[in-house]
């Protein structure tokens, strides 16, 4: 059975078939005469033996057919309507270039009577057999589609007729020429008409979930419903059907489709992205998009498809209001499967803004948290651009490393940090890092808690991981950021901006022992007040920073009471108080 989400999108179709197959028809009674004219037309399709008396009978039958009453189409297949038809049907194809007219009546004929009952239609391919289904394939590829008649849209109506029967779907879609015969159809016929009767069958029958698995493995088939969905300028019930049948596929759990990654393919999924006919062209693409990208070698090519067209439309699609979330969260997880550590560098010379746009993302506490972490996992590929090679994008790495530094988050604070110090362990790196807005003030509060009492602690990996508390996340945060000061302090050049930073240097002074005996204690055991002090030293024996040094108050006192055992801090305190 179809899944429940299928079947709540798809009663949402106010479309002819639904209503077709729900309406309780009341019609009025049916007169003898009625009855005695249905049995008359029926007996003289049978007793018909010369062409004039078989065209004259089908004549007076598709007259007689031509009304919507179901309870009066049942009394015609009840007298024999249909096995009539179809007997002079087998007839005329073998006849078929002397009795073209004829042909196009008879089939005629057939799309008006079978406007009977749902369980009329079935019991009559029953008594019939599968023949029936065989003939009516047998006059749509055998006519000719350019020819002055009707007879091709009347055999299609009437397999799309037969098609709403649930006990006629499985035999006629797996009918061994149904896919040749579709796709014929569906590409090869110029008439409008046809087109839209096959593809309203095909919404009619994928409402069976077996006949949706044969759709989806038919990657011709396939193809061509989802150009007929995109194709712009198509007539509008088409695309209403294909859509339909699009959506009956992106409802099927476990979803697998034999999609081909071709340029049509891919032009035809873009355009159903932008269509507003229903959202239902949004979720097929989308689900199209993820079983392609869930291919590693389908990923450079979609990245890169149509100057990364892809990228822009899977973002917007994920925080847009009109779509449903599950919509949204595949469309996230799919822009995370195209954005790897072979395609960063290529999106981001094509997206600049990409990565704006995944911050805010992870920032936005309105979002589904499946799709925050998704943009978060996104993000870790994009900023590790730039560590080696250089980058024309690197101060926009800077920027969302500096907002994920500054976040509430743990989490987002670790990945910043992390990242931030793979790219200051490469000295071309450490200019712009240091010269980067905000930055050293922001490494800066890590160290002082600015914002302790509104982090969020890192989640446990396992319940049996007991430092996952906050005391321990913060104190890997601390040691992270003298590891990457460190770094950053080893380079000369960056020492004087360093000590610019006020904060900073408040920083170090909390970090360092407050007395003899701390200094002692802590010199074997604290890592922090060790690398603070290596920090501090490095500054204040440099020119360029001995005078931001000396005129920090709480530095110079930490500094002169730490000089009292130690020799080489005492000379460091020395040389500072020349400059005080």
């Amino acid at each position: 059975m179809v899944n429940n989400k299928a079947n709540k999108a798809n009663k949402r179709w106010t479309s002819p078939l639904k209503a077709f197959e729900r309406m309780a028809v009341n019609p009025p009674t049916v007169s003898k005469g009625q009855r005695k004219g249905a049995k008359e037309v029926v007996a003289n399709i049978n007793k018909a033996v010369s062409l004039n008396d078989t065209s004259n009978a089908i004549h007076l039958a598709c007259k007689t057919f031509s009304h919507d009453n179901e309870e009066i189409h049942d009394i015609e297949m009840d007298n024999g309507a249909a096995t009539a038809l179809y007997k002079q049907l087998v007839l005329v194809m073998h006849q078929k270039q002397t009795r073209i007219h004829e042909l196009e009546k008879l089939v005629h004929a057939l799309s008006l009577v079978y406007r009977c009952s749902l369980s009329r239609r079935a019991h009559s391919v029953c008594d019939i057999g599968d023949d029936l289904i065989t003939i009516l394939f047998q006059v749509i590829v055998e006519t000719d589609p350019n020819e002055d008649s009707r007879t091709i849209e009347y055999a299609v109506r009437t397999l799309r007729l037969l098609s709403q029967s649930d006990s006629l779907r499985v035999p006629i879609m797996g009918h061994e020429d149904f896919a040749e015969v579709a796709l014929y159809v569906l590409t090869r016929i110029p008439k409008e008409e046809p087109r839209v009767e096959a593809m309203y069958s095909l919404a009619s029958l994928t409402f069976n979930t077996e006949n949706m698995e044969r759709l989806r493995n038919d990657s011709d088939l396939l193809e061509a419903v989802i150009n007929a969905a995109a194709r712009s300028g198509e007539n509008e019930e088409l695309k209403k059907w294909s859509a339909a049948t699009l959506w009956n596929l992106a409802c099927l759990p476990n979803n697998k489709m034999s999609l081909p990654t071709t340029p049509r393919l891919l032009d035809a999924i873009i355009e159903l992205t932008q269509q507003n006919l229903c959202t239902f062209t949004t979720g097929f693409a989308v689900a199209a998009l993820r079983q392609l990208t869930n291919e590693q070698e389908n990923r450079v090519l979609i990245a890169s498809f149509a100057d990364g067209i892809f990228i822009e439309i899977l973002g917007e699609i994920a925080v847009r209001t009109d779509v449903e979330e599950d919509t949204k969260i595949k469309a996230m997880k799919t822009l995370r499967n195209i954005i790897i550590s072979e395609t960063s560098d290529l999106i981001m010379n094509m997206h600049p803004n990409i990565l704006h746009i995944l911050t805010e993302m992870v920032r936005n506490p309105a979002l589904n948290v499946e799709i925050r972490e998704s943009a978060l996992e996104a993000i870790k590929e994009v900023i590790n651009c730039g560590i080696i090679d250089e980058v024309p994008y690197y101060r926009e790495i800077l920027r969302c490393i500096n907002v994920l530094l500054r976040s509430k988050s743990a989490l987002h604070r670790s990945v910043g940090l992390s990242t931030l110090n793979r790219h200051c362990e490469i000295v071309e790196n450490q200019p712009e890092v240091v010269e980067y807005p905000g930055q050293l003030e922001a490494l800066a509060a890590l160290l002082i808690h600015e914002v302790a009492d509104e982090r969020e602690s890192m989640p446990q990996r396992s319940s049996n991981d007991s430092a996952g508390d906050e005391s321990s996340n913060g104190e890997i945060e601390k040691d992270t950021v003298l590891d990457i000061l460190l770094k950053l302090v080893t380079t000369p050049d960056n020492r004087e901006d360093i000590a610019k930073t006020t904060i900073l240097l408040t920083a170090l002074s909390l970090l360092l022992p407050g007395d003899t005996d701390e200094y002692r204690e802590n010199q074997k055991d604290n890592m922090a007040s060790n690398a603070s002090l290596q920090l501090l030293m490095a500054l204040a024996s440099d020119p360029t920073s001995q005078e931001y040094i000396a005129k920090h108050d709480e530095l110079m006192t930490k500094i002169l009471k730490l000089a009292r055992t130690d020799a080489y801090v005492k000379q460091i305190f020395a040389n500072l108080a020349l400059l005080m």
